[in-house]
């Protein structure tokens, strides 16, 4: 999963090299302010911190790269194969493969069709065994969320971000 966050340059290339590094600044700040939220959903607010794996995926320091148009974009790595899972609903196949689109409702995960029973079979966290024919796991849209904190914040951080520049820090 990779996300990328752009702030279009619409300043005139006069204002130089101040204005140049406000906006690579800008851009740092929100992607980095996106980052942190994201962490703080997966501590708990919207997703039950089990092993920790998804958190620490999202701990990959965010880069800022200027693109051929001259804007700059944040850039963000995420390394998990289940980053995806809780963001955006998908059918998950046998081996947690291939993803296919599915629809607004979340994730259901089935079992191989070489299954010959058609169940999966799995234990609680209480240690009941379970077996059932399908698991729904509903969408829990932690970057979306944390998206929409940053949204929210982009003028403190954008004023912020011009501060910074102007003081040279």
């Amino acid at each position: 999963m990779q996300l990328r966050i752009e702030i279009i340059d619409k300043v005139p290339k006069n204002f130089g090299t101040f204005m140049d590094e406000a906006f690579r600044r800008a851009v740092l700040y929100h992607i980095e302010e996106l980052q942190n939220n994201v962490k703080i959903n997966l501590s708990g607010k919207i997703l039950r911190k089990r092993n920790g794996n998804l958190l620490t995926a999202w701990s990959t320091p965010p880069r800022v790269e200027k693109n051929a148009s001259g804007s700059y974009e944040g850039v963000l790595r995420v390394n998990s194969k289940y980053a995806r899972i809780h963001e955006e609903p998908l059918e998950v196949g046998p081996n947690f493969g291939p993803y296919t689109a599915w629809g607004e409702e979340g994730t259901y995960i089935r079992a191989r069709p070489e299954n010959k029973s058609g169940l999966l079979r799995f234990q609680l966290d209480n240690g009941n065994w379970i077996s059932t024919k399908e698991v729904r796991i509903p969408a829990r849209r932690y970057v979306t969320k944390a998206f929409d904190v940053v949204q929210a914040r982009s003028a403190y951080l954008t004023r912020l971000a011009v501060k910074d520049a102007a003081r040279g820090r």
